[in-house]
């Protein structure tokens, strides 16, 4: 997610953000990929800042914003699992690509909401 765009810094919440192709808490995508958009996109639709005269506004313009980027490197079931509980202690939503990833990700919340009595 490319949190430094001006729909999205001021809702961007870098405690519940990684990346796990280079381990570090930076989700920035490699500027390299022209079509590396996909998390700043959604993000966006969802996040994007009201009344700043950029672009749009997201559904949920008051929201914070995290992100965890996988997409950028090689693609394991065991990347996939870990992106489900990365920050989980602070991320209450996660918005995911793929059927079985959202399935795994329902499951693992299932397990940390019983925990944690958040419903």
């Amino acid at each position: 997610m490319e949190w430094t765009n001006a729909d999205l810094s001021a809702n961007y919440n870098p405690a519940g953000s990684f990346d796990l192709n280079s381990g570090d808490d930076d989700p920035m995508p490699d500027a390299s990929k022209a079509k590396n958009h996909h998390g700043t996109r959604c993000a966006g639709e969802i996040a994007a800042v009201a009344d700043n005269h950029v672009c749009g506004v997201g559904v949920a313009y008051g929201a914070q914003v995290s992100g965890i980027r996988i997409l950028d490197g090689p693609m394991t079931d065991v990347l996939e699992a870990s992106a489900f509980t990365k920050k989980y202690n602070v991320n209450d939503i996660y918005s995911c690509r793929s059927v079985n990833m959202c399935y795994l990700f329902i499951m693992k919340i299932l397990q940390i909401s019983t925990r944690r009595k958040k419903y």
